[in-house]
């Protein structure tokens, strides 16, 4: 099978969807569709879109002698319910014992510790426009997710425009600090001390050169002023909570 047929894929709508090892009937990715080839297109030995980890991993259940099984998890859904449904799923197995990649979309309010959530939902907040200090908010949520060293997930590896990493003629770095974001909250505030290309600095994590320009820094705690100010703050812009962007990087002037 390579597709659904029209007619199913009118009352499928949007649906989330699973491929399943034959041999151990595990859930190994997990994803959303509204087309009716998106879960057969992983499967399409011509396509080069697909991460390494699932190619791999549908490679060795070929080379066992069996397909991939497509499993369809809830259907008949809206977009946005496929999204949250979607995210749910990832979150629910653990983004450790998938290849995919990222978490899914709606993040901000996925799975997180209740302490953490807690905090959140009732921490003191602050508005991102009263941030005096030229920093970049990373959004860690992958390496998070894999349990990585806070300090290590936060300075690594990032597709950064060289133009924002630069010394300015007085020798100060343009962006200052990093923030260690987690949705909303600021988990940790560092000082950036120097920036270096990916894979080149001692880590806690192992680094994987996609063939982007990526980095990395060194740092150190920031200054315990700035930690009191900023740590387990909740950010906020124009009385909204701000949300994090999709490429996991906000810049601070």
């Amino acid at each position: 099978m390579n597709n659904f047929s029209k007619k199913a894929c009118e009352k499928l709508r949007s649906y989330v969807y699973a491929l399943v090892d034959p041999h151990t009937e595990e859930i190994f990715y997990v994803g959303k569709g509204s087309t009716p080839g998106r879960p057969f297109s992983h499967l399409r030995k011509k396509d080069t879109k697909n991460d390494e980890s699932l190619q791999n991993r549908i490679s060795n259940i070929r080379a066992q002698g069996r397909e991939p099984v497509v499993e369809i998890i809830r259907y008949g859904l809206d977009e946005k319910t496929a999204h949250e449904v979607e995210g749910a799923v990832i979150d629910a197995i653990g983004l450790k014992n998938l290849t995919n990649t990222i978490r899914g979309h709606q993040t901000e309010r996925g799975r997180v510790r209740a302490d953490a959530l807690n905090q959140q939902l009732t921490g003191n907040h602050i508005n991102v426009e009263d941030i005096s200090i030229p920093a970049i908010l990373f959004y860690c949520h992958q390496a998070l997710a894999k349990q990585y060293d806070l300090y290590d997930a936060t300075r690594q590896y990032w597709n950064l425009n060289k133009n924002r990493i630069q010394r300015k003629e007085n020798g100060e770095l343009l962006y200052q600090y990093a923030f260690c974001m987690k949705g909303s909250v600021v988990l940790d505030v560092y000082k950036i001390l120097e920036w270096y290309p990916a894979g080149s600095t001692v880590s806690s994590r192992e680094f994987y050169d996609d063939g982007k320009e990526r980095w990395e820094f060194i740092g150190a705690p920031a200054e315990k002023a700035l930690l009191k100010r900023y740590r387990n703050k909740v950010l906020y812009r124009d009385g909204k909570i701000l949300h994090a962007p999709q490429r996991g990087i906000r810049y601070l002037d």
